[in-house]
Order: C-alpha cells, then sequence, then structure tokens
C-alpha cells in the first residue's frame, strides 16, 4: 500500500516538474494567457507521445485540466517569490 502511494507520489512531482519546466520554456514578459496556451499544448504533444508508447490510466482531457490548474498555481507562487516580472520593458 506504502508503494503504490509513493509511486503516486512521484508520478505527481514529476507531472509538475515537466509543467514547470514547460513554463520556464516559453516564459517571456506578457502574454500570459498565450504562454499557457503553449504551454498546455506542450503538455498534450507529451501526452500523445507518452500514450502512444504506453497507455495512460488518465484522459487526456484530465491531463490538461489538471495542468491548467497547476500552471496557476506555479505562476502564482513565481509572482509571489519575484521570478517573474512584471512592468513595461525598457
Amino acid at each position: 500500500m506504502l508503494d503504490k502511494i509513493l509511486s503516486i507520489v512521484g508520478v505527481i512531482v514529476g507531472f509538475i516538474q515537466l509543467i514547470k519546466q514547460f513554463i520556464e520554456l516559453v516564459e517571456v514578459p506578457g502574454h500570459g494567457e498565450e504562454k499557457k496556451q503553449a504551454v498546455l499544448e506542450l503538455i498534450g504533444a507529451s501526452y500523445d507521445h507518452i500514450n502512444s508508447v504506453i497507455t495512460l490510466p488518465i484522459s487526456k482531457d484530465k491531463v490538461l485540466a489538471l495542468s491548467d490548474n497547476f500552471i496557476d498555481i506555479l505562476v502564482r507562487i513565481y509572482n509571489i517569490l519575484g521570478i517573474f516580472r512584471h512592468g513595461t520593458a525598457k
């Protein structure tokens, strides 16, 4: 039972790390919704690729819905920590 819980936690952590990397990949000042859509497209493409190799036990729609929420949370954290800077460009 503990092994299964640890396995699930590992998958969740890996999933969040993937989203974090995609957010950092598309980060430029401004255009928040466009960047979010780009991250969701990268996640969707990743899902399709992985699902072509092994059948995933979760639907693409659920993965994208979870990703949408995780993106919002991670971006809020980055904003609070000052990792993402807002303001006018010089």
